[in-house]
């Protein structure tokens, strides 16, 4: 599930609870206005959405608080160049080296793989390696 995916089904979600506690809700007034024979006035449309509020607000906040760390996750990582690949040197998910003229990101933790070696599924090219920009002047 990606982040838009993730993103939807939370609002998604909210959107639902929130739905069914109005509907909860309107249940409750129904019966209390049809044995009280009373109406809402506005004083007490305030209490219940004064009550309403803490709940609704407490409920978003569960569902968004793992959104907004996958989302700095995913922010933090980034690209980063670390220059002409060294076997010794260890790279991490979405770290970029030069190797044999190209240009390779590393799809997880790396260490002593050589970009481009076959049958290794720890980097892909990312900017094959082009001609000269020599001038023919």
């Amino acid at each position: 599930m990606d982040l838009q995916e993730a993103f939807d089904a939370g609002f998604e979600a909210v959107k639902k609870y929130i739905d069914d506690g109005f509907a909860s809700y309107e249940r409750r007034i129904a019966a209390l206005e049809g044995a009280r024979g009373i109406g809402l006035d506005d004083k007490a449309v305030a209490a219940l959405t004064g009550a309403l509020a803490p709940v609704i607000k407490d409920y978003i906040k569960a569902q968004v608080d793992p959104l907004e760390r996958r989302l700095g996750d995913i922010e933090a990582s980034g690209i980063k160049y670390c220059g002409v690949w060294q076997r010794a040197n260890l790279y991490r998910k979405g770290s970029v080296v030069t190797e044999q003229g190209g240009a390779w990101v590393a799809l997880g933790d790396s260490e002593g793989v050589r970009p481009g070696e076959g049958g290794t599924d720890a980097w892909q090219l990312l900017v094959r390696a082009g001609r000269d920009a020599r001038s023919s002047n």
